[in-house]
Parts: C-alpha cells; sequence; structure tokens
C-alpha cells in the first residue's frame, strides 16, 4: 500500500527562508555565503528585506528552490553559527 507523500518532503521546491536578526552587513554576508556554499551555482534567489521600526533588526527572506531537504537543514545550520541571527524560519 503506498503511503501519501508529505507535500513538504516533495523536492524540489520553492521555498522562502526567513532570517531575522541585527541590522547591518554582518547577517547579509552570512546569509548571502549560506546560500553560495549551499546552492548549486547559478541557483536564482529572490531576496526582500524589512527594517524593523527603529532599525535596530531586519528581516531577510530569500526564496529560491531547494533541491533536498539535506541543503535546507545545511543552510539553516551555518546560518545559526552567525551571531547577528537572533531567529531562522
Amino acid at each position: 500500500m503506498n503511503e501519501p507523500q508529505n507535500p513538504e518532503d516533495l523536492y524540489p521546491q520553492q521555498v522562502p527562508l526567513k532570517v531575522v536578526g541585527d541590522n547591518g552587513d554582518t547577517l547579509r554576508e552570512a546569509l548571502n555565503s549560506a546560500l553560495a556554499r549551499h546552492l548549486p551555482e547559478g541557483t536564482t534567489v529572490d531576496f526582500e528585506m524589512r527594517e524593523s521600526s527603529g532599525g535596530k533588526y531586519v528581516a531577510l527572506t530569500a526564496i529560491f528552490v531547494a533541491e533536498s531537504r539535506e541543503q535546507l537543514i545545511n543552510v539553516y545550520t551555518e546560518l545559526r553559527q552567525c551571531e547577528a541571527v537572533r531567529f531562522l524560519l
């Protein structure tokens, strides 16, 4: 009997990766570095940015096609190492 697959486990799929943290170059560089290291060369990434009302924090969203769950885990794992990151969604 075939079990239905969870749509979240089907790859490739487009994902929005949101990083919330301190507003500054460190957060942006960490996101760009993690994506460059774990996504295939030539992968299209759309970015959105929203600053907090006081400007102290920023939410960065990277929208791209993930090839596997492992790839996403690798990106999240690397981003968690950045001290400027407060939340990952």
